[in-house]
């Protein structure tokens, strides 16, 4: 099989396509609203994890966004930047600093709401209801294998010769 028709190959071809087409769309929506920064797709999902469920850990966040935590705390200290994200000590354990929607960052989130709902239509163009459910399904499923073959032991550590 050439590497041009495996899956992994067509769907990260796929995720960069959506991934470049949402971005110049957040582009767009930020400079129409007038702002004087630019969300990036990884950067409005931080957003919108966090507005849905406020008081996160960075690490937690970075679990729910399949990321580093190293990446995600770039993507944090961009947000705190703008204004849209603050870092708030726990109350009970001061050393766990947990991530707040800023009043900006909330604001945010409820003007790219629209775009995004437009955005996912758009995507899903000539995709039947019963389609699209089937599209979420299969890729649940090709989600869940990717994690099988991820938990796996290594090839080289499951081999008699790696014991000795």
């Amino acid at each position: 099989m050439r590497t041009e028709q495996t899956f992994g190959f067509l769907l990260k071809q796929t995720m960069q396509r959506v991934t470049n087409a949402f971005a110049d769309t957040l582009q767009t929506a930020c400079a129409s609203l007038g702002k004087p920064y630019m969300i990036t797709p990884p950067q409005l999902f931080a957003l919108a994890l966090l507005a849905s469920d406020q008081d996160l850990p960075i690490g937690t966040l970075a679990q729910r966004m399949v990321l580093d935590a190293s990446v995600v705390t770039g993507i944090i200290r961009r947000l705190e930047q703008q204004g849209l994200v603050e870092r708030v000590h726990d109350r009970i354990d001061y050393r766990l600093v947990r991530l707040h929607l800023a009043a900006e960052g909330q604001e945010l989130i409820q003007a790219l709401a629209p775009v995004l709902t437009t955005f996912n239509q758009r995507l899903l163009q000539g995709f039947s209801p019963e389609e699209q459910e089937r599209l979420r399904e299969q890729l649940a499923g090709i989600r869940a294998n990717a994690l099988s073959i991820q938990r796996e032991p290594s090839r080289a550590d499951a081999s008699p010769t790696a014991s000795h």
